[in-house]
């Protein structure tokens, strides 16, 4: 693994400009409108704070879909913070399955990009705007975002460190394999559904995106923080 980050760290010098003006071309002025789906079950501890975070969102064109699964009161306290909101919604399915989810919102989303998003995952106030700004290459079709753990447990802070600085070397190529299913997004015209047996979808939409000819890239300008991270 070691001589895997020695290729990209010596190899990147190579690219990174690319990858710098790359971001700039094709760009428009257009916003064009986010679908966020947030991944739901049994989530009574902090579903609200993920509703506070959302409608803190400074982005002006986006949509929410809650498709919550959960047996606690969770959909009942959905329902109480988004009374008034028009652009959120909750869709309820019996199974909690991520692809299964996933689908369920992607047959109701407006948005010409879709971001997945957790429950646990906290994001930045202009993280859609940040999004928005890789996005204007148009050859990118997936963008992750940086993660970070919410304890300062050394091993998760590890993994999470390590997992940063290979995804964004990678991603100097555009050509990053995975993203974190915490926080990532995806042009809507690239992935109709997925198949209900997928698991990691993290895993899958990139590599659907890539067999299509676009690039998955997790930038580093965007930080998600875990609220729920291994204290030990």
């Amino acid at each position: 693994m070691q001589g895997y980050f020695l290729f990209l760290y010596f190899y990147r010098k190579r690219k990174e400009a690319d990858y710098s003006d790359s971001t700039l071309q094709g760009a428009r002025k257009t916003q064009y409108k986010f679908s966020i789906i947030v991944l739901s079950f049994n989530e009574k501890n902090l579903i609200e704070k993920k509703i506070e975070n959302l409608k803190a969102l400074t982005y002006p064109q986006f949509e929410v879909f809650f498709v919550d699964a959960s047996t606690d009161n969770t959909p009942q306290l959905i329902e109480k913070n988004i009374s008034g909101s028009s652009h959120f919604h909750l869709i309820r399915v019996e199974k909690p399955s991520r692809s299964i989810q996933i689908n369920k919102a992607l047959s109701e989303v407006t948005g010409v990009f879709v971001l997945v998003t957790d429950v646990d995952a906290e994001m930045e106030k202009d993280a859609l705007e940040k999004i928005g700004k890789e996005f204007k290459n148009e050859k990118i079709g997936v963008v992750g975002t940086y993660v970070m753990p919410g304890t300062d447990y050394k091993i998760d802070n590890l993994f999470w460190r390590t997992q940063n600085m290979m995804r964004h070397m990678e991603s100097i190529y555009m050509h990053c394999p995975v993203v974190s299913g915490a926080c990532y997004a995806f042009r809507r015209t690239l992935v109709m559904s997925l198949p209900e047996d997928v698991w990691a979808d993290d895993i899958y939409i990139p590599f659907l995106v890539n067999s299509k000819g676009f690039y998955s890239v997790y930038s580093h300008n965007i930080i998600v923080k875990e609220k729920r991270s291994p204290a030990t």
